[in-house]
């Protein structure tokens, strides 16, 4: 019983991925996903990934994302990638501003 509760005390520790890490391992996905609702949603994740990374790289995601959506006239793919944009742009920008004790 000892072993047991060890185990699975040490499993959440190997089982969180980095920011980094994760944005890696969705491109990674993305290389082979078709053009569908699948990818809409990958490349927004996408960019609600590098918000913390990389905002600007993130904007370009939401974009990408929002524009597959559009083609596709997929309503919830054109929303989400609306929000997410807004997110990668505002969320740094006020994060940027004195005071802020985000």
């Amino acid at each position: 019983m000892p072993f047991l509760v060890l185990f699975l005390i040490q499993i959440p520790a190997f089982a969180q991925k980095k920011a980094p890490e994760i944005a890696d391992s969705l491109i990674g996905d993305l290389k082979t996903a078709k053009e569908d609702t699948f990818k809409v949603r990958l490349l927004i994740h996408i960019a609600e990934t590098y918000l913390s990374i990389n905002p600007a790289l993130g904007v370009s995601y939401a974009e990408k994302g929002f524009a597959l959506a559009e083609k596709m006239n997929y309503k919830r793919g054109m929303a989400n990638g609306q929000n997410a944009l807004g997110l990668t742009i505002v969320i740094p920008a006020i994060m940027n501003r004195p005071g802020c004790t985000i």
